[in-house]
């Protein structure tokens, strides 16, 4: 996970600890909102994905008061963006991390798998 977040930073030019921070949050939301089987098999070839994106579903982190109102209102893809920009990550920065990490995981696991997961994400073939 590490070096995941060592080369997202890198190339977006993010903090190294906001960058960590928002990919073990997208890691979460995929596990939460995708087919679990297919995601946990993709994070489990990363070494400590898997159990960062675990240890975040169990911490209840709702992404300050929009996020919560997300949340309660179904979350998806807007109480993520919610989650993220909590971190102080702006719009832009959430498309350039988003576009960063999605081109790594395709680069690793190949289209096929990551369309998979992002066909049963609401909305999340938009943000690709």
């Amino acid at each position: 996970m590490e070096e995941l977040i060592k080369k997202i930073a890198a190339t977006t030019g993010l903090a190294p600890d906001a960058t960590g921070q928002a990919i073990t949050q997208i890691f979460a939301f995929l596990r939460k909102e995708g087919p679990k089987e297919d995601v946990d098999a993709l994070l489990a070839q990363i070494p400590g994905a898997l159990e960062a994106a675990i240890a975040k579903e169990g911490s209840g982190s709702k992404g300050g008061l929009f996020g919560g109102i997300m949340n309660m209102m179904g979350g998806g893809i807007m109480a993520l963006a919610a989650q993220l920009m909590s971190l102080g990550l702006s719009m832009s920065d959430l498309q350039t991390l988003g576009n960063a990490l999605f081109h790594d995981l395709r680069e690793r696991f190949g289209e096929e798998e990551l369309n998979r997961i992002s066909a049963a994400i609401p909305g999340l073939d938009q943000v690709l």
